[in-house]
């Protein structure tokens, strides 16, 4: 793995300093909705082209005033549409930051499990030298091994007579 062995300083108050900023940053959101799965599901699927024609929709209804109506409010359909498109680009940076943390994240786990790993072996070869208290360690970690299956025992099969 190219990050192997990473040394990153993520000290508690810096982890502190970046709850708080997330907070805030989510108090400037109040209006954000929370859709359940059966809601998600009931919307038009929204591509590319959909909202291409939203985008011309809109721009014939801002540009020809006798097709305007008074239930479609063009104040608010241009609001709705720029604030989608403030939030599509808030989005993309988003989900920048939470790839890098991800792929962060999933590079520490590695390295984490490569020192627990390693720490095992150390920890096998002491047990096999008699060093005192590694039979018991070595064993409450053997049954967490990754990868490692504790077999479970099957019932004993009960022979039932035939008369």
């Amino acid at each position: 793995m190219p990050y192997a062995n990473l040394r990153i300083a993520f000290p508690e108050a810096d982890y502190l300093l970046a709850k708080n900023d997330f907070e805030q940053l989510k108090s400037r959101f109040p209006f954000v909705i929370n859709l359940t799965p059966a809601e998600k599901s009931n919307y038009l699927r929204l591509g590319g082209k959909s909202m291409m024609f939203v985008r011309k929709s809109l721009l014939f209804y801002a540009d020809n005033p006798a097709l305007q109506t008074g239930y479609v409010s063009l104040s608010e359909w241009t609001n709705d549409w720029e604030t989608m498109q403030r939030l599509e680009q808030l989005l993309l940076q988003i989900n920048v930051l939470q790839e890098a943390l991800q792929d962060t994240v999933t590079a520490l786990k590695m390295e984490n499990m490569s020192s627990a790993l390693s720490f095992y072996h150390i920890l096998k070869n002491a047990a096999q030298q008699n060093v005192p208290g590694t039979d018991n360690i070595l064993s409450q970690l053997k049954e967490m091994m990754p990868g490692v299956h504790r077999k479970k025992t099957k019932p004993a099969k009960v022979k039932t007579e035939n008369p």
